[in-house]
């Protein structure tokens, strides 16, 4: 199997069941793995894969295209997202972690993360 690895994404997002968090935003940070299915004979053609530069286009748009209350629910956007660019896309792994979560405790991150396929 083959994974187009998207690693430290950072976004500044507008998520969060707060009034504060839709209306200052915080920082975010996404990995993502897609996995693709079986493509034993890959020439060096970029028509043989998936660009993973379109892939980041579909986080980005998905991830910055409204305010949301849920980090799971735009999480769960992304991956519909990212599934339906390519046929070639059998599931996508994706964590989003809030950098700065608006939390009293000192920690790294607070997040989520979801897996998903076309099966």
């Amino acid at each position: 199997m083959t994974k187009l690895i998207i690693q430290d994404l950072e976004l500044y997002g507008y998520h969060g069941v707060y009034d504060f968090e839709k209306q200052q935003g915080q920082p975010f940070l996404i990995q993502c793995q897609v996995c693709l299915i079986d493509m034993p004979d890959i020439r060096d053609q970029l028509e043989d894969t998936v660009s993973y530069v379109d892939c980041l286009d579909v986080i980005r748009q998905t991830f910055l295209h409204d305010k949301y209350d849920l980090i799971e629910y735009v999480g769960q956007e992304i991956c519909k997202n990212l599934l339906a660019l390519d046929e070639r896309i059998a599931r996508v792994e994706l964590t989003i972690l809030k950098t700065r979560p608006p939390v009293d405790d000192t920690l790294g991150a607070l997040g989520v993360h979801l897996c998903r396929s076309s099966i």
